[in-house]
């Protein structure tokens, strides 16, 4: 290999290395603003805050898994390939490994929460149809059931892609239940109004989410220190 072309491996491994850095870095951003950002989310009222809970674990899906996955995957080959005399080695090696404990903890400690609230927000959702439904019909309410009827449609309709997104996300409820099902396991009897203890559920569940949610925020920025800290020794 001659000088420029070395050179530039090198200046890519570098640019790779800050790319794996920042976007772990992301990754504590992001899951530490959804827990700081809860407490207004917990002023909304029940049915919105279902409903902007399951929006936000829909984005996670499009965002989250493949810079896991991709942090994690560069973070080990940086660790396989720094010398075995220095500490780096085993910074990069537990950076990684801080991050794949991300996936047993979203199983095991997040899981249960969301599969609670997934039922919860669908639950909230079909009562919510049936109020329009025993509205008048006009026009502004049939157009509301319709929409309401299309994307819980939509959601039911998994492709290979929605399922590799909720392996990825660790959502693996999602690929063996439904909503509806959720729902009535939920609450064999939903009426038509809101109760009180749907209120103190949802936002206890909500709130409940958000304090786990740190102990994912504290592993990437562990992951993200360790990483800039080999990085630093290799300069």
């Amino acid at each position: 290999m001659n000088q420029d072309s070395w050179m530039t491996a090198k200046v890519g491994l570098r640019l790779a290395t800050v790319a794996t850095i920042t976007s772990s870095a992301f990754l504590a951003g992001k899951t530490s603003a959804q827990s700081f950002s809860a407490p207004a989310l917990l002023l909304s009222p029940t049915p919105l805050l279902a409903e902007q809970w399951t929006t936000h674990l829909g984005r996670d899906r499009s965002t989250v898994p493949l810079n896991l996955v991709a942090s994690s995957g560069f973070l080990a080959f940086l660790a396989q390939r720094a010398l075995r005399s220095t500490n780096n080695r085993w910074l990069y090696a537990m950076s990684s490994a801080t991050l794949l404990i991300w996936v047993p903890y979203s199983i095991f400690f997040l899981g249960p929460i969301n599969r609670k609230l997934a039922g919860k927000a669908a639950q909230l959702r079909k009562q919510y149809r049936k109020r329009l439904e025993s509205q008048n019909s006009s026009p502004v309410v049939a157009s509301k059931v319709a929409r309401l009827e299309e994307a819980s449609s939509k959601k039911n309709q998994r492709s290979a892609f929605d399922i590799l997104l909720s392996l990825w996300t660790l959502d693996l409820w999602s690929l063996f239940s439904d909503d509806d099902e959720t729902a009535l396991k939920v609450d064999q009897n939903p009426t038509p109004e809101i109760a009180a203890q749907d209120f103190e559920s949802v936002h206890l569940l909500v709130d409940q989410w958000a304090t786990l949610n740190l102990g994912r925020t504290l592993m990437a920025s562990l992951a993200a220190g360790m990483a800039t800290w080999a990085a630093i020794g290799e300069m």
